[in-house]
């Protein structure tokens, strides 16, 4: 590498001095360390002193190009004044030039270098900062100007910056909106906020940014809502910042990002925003205002302005209450229960009783789980007048008070109404988000209730009004509902594709508890399609979320069902690892409604293991402990009284499942476990013909259903009973159906190779058992499988 040749020229200001050769700063005799960067910004603006600087020109200089957000501009100079002992309100060395740019205002001396540098700079660390400038260059792919000719470079990068903005101003500075600005959501990110300490600003980062999203929203702009945005910043932080915006737009299916700057200065504060195309396209506005709130409400409707949108007059202009709502709101989504609760109660006694700030109150209640003080507020606001004529918030507080009848356990019939009067309270308002999220609601209502046309009606319509409001983070709880209805309707095939499309949007916004649910969803139903080895990759992603689940309850839930596709894989050592945590007698800490997952893989595991004991004790807690309000998971409920019927059988002490009183009567998935253990309860007994017929009615049923799953468990009860009497030929008829999956299912291949040995089929039997040998893993074959059959036996 070449050596830098020394410059003539040092500053001194203050107690400071600059050496731009030597990328030295000194503060009196101290040698101060600054960011490469930083430094950068500072020596250029002292040696343009007698000038002021644009943004344009200074984003040029120190980044090499001009596709640099502005809020990156104005941290950097932030980090520049705090350097020389500076803030954004006193602003005595750099100042703030409104709508342009910066200029260096106090008094600087040029000197001679040797005066501000005594000692020569040593070698090593010259050499390391070129080598870092040479990295930092490489990874953005633009090189950097070399130190020795920084003020050329940085002419020459500002013309360059001049030629690109001339060359595209039609693109920047054209009034047309921006090109893709209709082509996906616009994004408002949270806020830069740069204010002294004796200013309070904290709850501006979020609370700003979500006022201008609304403000966005209200003028009919696709505009995410701002707790999603906040989740796909969280999950995009640990990764470069080079692809950090590139995440950001997936995630969030952006056209448009909008960076925003808050900086306080004596006079009040200036707000500038900057909404970014992909392609490099950009709108930048300012505005200044005394107050934060009206300069930010001035600078969106400048952007409105710029982006061919006119301002909405919805909103409250009652600064005072909207700076409080997004004090609360802010604190709200950086989940400070006790701050929001504080912004809100610490509000004038009038400006407490309305219901935009009684509704926010509500909202922290129930965020805290106070359900009761939730319920009270959200009665006073409906009962409120002034409610009436804010239909949205009306909508919300409908919405709102459907969860806690849910919560409550008062179950989903007195849930309904609620979410039904959210729909009919956004009529005649052009409101895709909140309609959106009331229809889905609705839809949810409905699929619980088993009104499945009416479901299908509300969440295609809900996933339409969501598309259209850019709302891609409830695009993926709209696909886990839908997911669901097909599961409510026996089409588990259809439910796969919205469970992986939710659980890939779930992980994109890093949203813990929802890809959770969806990875369990997932898993359920590849268990139910015989699909072991996509159900065990499933299961190892929900076991890898494990010790990120905060609630102990979801991470046995969790645990459970990995263990159930350990055991489907017939890996029943590693399943009892997963489960020791949870023996049938345990009384965990967390609610005992959860334990019922891992108990039913407990005893599944058991009956694996010939554990009737364990099994019997298991499926026995399990069903203590279901809730009798859970109508999700009614089928698998189901299964449970049936598995505690074997094992009570096999250990001599028959307790009769009556699936047929369990709650609720119509749903499908009940009809084939409940004919199958009134058959196996008849056969115990002696009833051979009442378990012959009932048998044939459940392989029927299934057989209609359709459910690979569901068909095995017919099939496995059907045919050994048919093998038992004699009948092979009808045996092998009904075994038929399941060898469909005889090459990925143990069981099926069980059955196959049963059938194959009591007819006398030696080469099918080998084939068979050769298969199910292969799925087993710590599974055990019957024993007299293993013998090989008496050639013709059954003909």
């Amino acid at each position: 590498m070449a050596a830098r040749a020394p410059t003539l020229r040092a500053y001194r200001f203050g107690e400071y001095r600059i050496d731009p050769a030597a990328r030295e700063l000194h503060r009196g005799g101290e040698l101060l360390s600054l960011p490469r960067r930083v430094f950068d910004g500072l020596a250029y603006l002292v040696e343009q002193r007698e000038r002021a600087v644009g943004h344009d020109e200074l984003i040029a200089a120190l980044w090499g190009r001009v596709d640099v957000a502005n809020a990156q501009l104005s941290q950097l100079i932030m980090q520049v004044r705090r350097a020389v002992g500076d803030d954004s309100q006193a602003q005595h060395s750099v100042r703030t030039i409104a709508g342009f740019g910066y200029r260096w205002v106090v008094p600087t001396e040029a000197i001679d270098a040797d005066e501000a540098l005594p000692e020569p700079l040593p070698a090593a660390p010259a050499a390391e900062a070129a080598i870092a400038e040479a990295k930092a260059a490489a990874s953005t792919g633009h090189a950097a100007p070399p130190p020795t000719h920084r003020r050329i470079g940085a002419i020459v990068l500002a013309l360059l910056a001049l030629a690109a903005v001339l060359a595209a101003g039609w693109r920047l500075f054209a009034s047309h909106p921006l090109p893709n600005a209709a082509g996906g959501a616009v994004v408002v990110l949270p806020f830069e906020v740069d204010a002294p300490e004796d200013v309070d600003a904290s709850w501006a980062r979020l609370g700003v940014m979500d006022q201008v999203a609304g403000r966005l929203r209200r003028a009919g702009l696709p505009v995410p809502p701002s707790d999603a945005v906040v989740a796909a910043v969280h999950a995009s932080a640990a990764l470069p910042e080079a692809e950090r915006e590139a995440a950001l737009r997936r995630t969030l299916g952006a056209g448009l990002l909008v960076h925003g700057v808050a900086t306080h200065a004596k006079d009040g504060w200036t707000v500038e925003l900057s909404a970014e195309a992909a392609d490099d396209a950009r709108r930048r506005v300012e505005s200044g205002r005394h107050d934060l709130v009206d300069s930010a409400r001035r600078a969106c409707d400048l952007l409105l302005a710029a982006l061919g949108r006119q301002a909405s007059d919805e909103a409250t202009t009652d600064t005072p209450l909207e700076e409080r709502l997004q004090r609360a709101r802010a604190a709200l989504l950086a989940n400070q229960l006790d701050a929001a609760r504080a912004a809100i109660e610490s509000a004038p006694d009038a400006m407490r009783q309305t219901p935009e700030l009684r509704y926010e109150l509500a909202r922290v209640e129930f965020h805290a789980g106070q359900l009761d003080r939730a319920e009270a507020i959200v009665e006073r606001v409906l009962a409120d007048p002034a409610a009436a004529a804010l239909p949205q918030l009306r909508a919300r507080a409908l919405r709102m008070r459907g969860w806690i009848a849910i919560g409550k356990d008062r179950g989903w019939t007195a849930a309904a109404p609620s979410f039904d009067a959210s729909v009919r309270a956004l009529d005649g308002v052009r409101a895709p988000g909140a309609l959106g999220m009331a229809l889905a609601e609705r839809g949810v209502a409905h699929v619980m209730l088993r009104h499945f046309d009416e479901a299908a009606l509300d969440l295609g319509q809900a996933r339409a009004q969501l598309e259209i409001a850019g709302d891609r983070h409830t695009l993926g709880e709209m696909n886990n509902y839908l997911g669901h209805l097909e599961l409510a309707r026996l089409r588990v095939g259809e439910a796969l594709p919205y469970f992986r499309t939710a659980a890939e949007i779930a992980e994109s916004f890093g949203s813990i508890d929802s890809l959770r649910y969806n990875l369990t969803a997932l898993l359920q139903s590849q268990m139910r399609l015989l699909q072991w080895s996509d159900a065990l990759a499933t299961g190892e992603r929900l076991w890898a979320l494990r010790e990120r689940l905060e609630n102990p309850g979801l991470r046995a839930a969790s645990e459970g069902y990995y263990a159930l596709a350990l055991v489907g894989n017939g890996r029943l050592a590693e399943a009892e690892r997963v489960l020791a945590p949870y023996p049938a007698d345990a009384h965990p800490e967390f609610p005992a409604e959860y334990l019922r997952y891992a108990l039913l893989a407990r005893a599944e595991l058991a009956m694996r293991r010939g554990q009737f004991r364990e099994a019997l004790a298991a499926t026995t807690r399990a069903i203590e402990v279901w809730p009798p309000q859970a109508q999700t998971d009614a089928e698998e409920r189901a299964r449970a009284a049936l598995l505690r019927q074997r094992a009570s059988i096999a250990v001599g002490a028959p307790v009769q499942a009556r699936i047929g009183a369990l709650e609720p009567h119509d749903d499908p998935g009940f009809a084939v476990p409940d004919r199958v253990a009134r058959a196996e309860w008849a056969a115990a007994h002696g009833h051979d013909a009442d378990a012959d017929a009932l048998l044939r009615e459940a392989a029927d049923l299934a057989e209609a259903q359709g459910v690979p799953d569901t068909i095995v468990l017919a099939t496995g009860a059907c045919v050994p009973w048919l093998l038992a009497h004699g009948r092979v030929a009808d045996a092998a008829a009904r075994s038929g159906r399941a060898g469909v999956w005889a090459e990925r299912d143990f069981d099926s291949a069980l059955l196959q190779a049963a059938v194959f040995h009591a007819g006398g089929e030696t080469e099918a039997w080998t084939r068979a058992l050769r298969q199910a040998r292969e799925l087993a893993g710590e599974r055990a074959i019957p024993a007299a499988l293993l013998e090989p059959p008496v050639a013709g036996a059954g003909r």
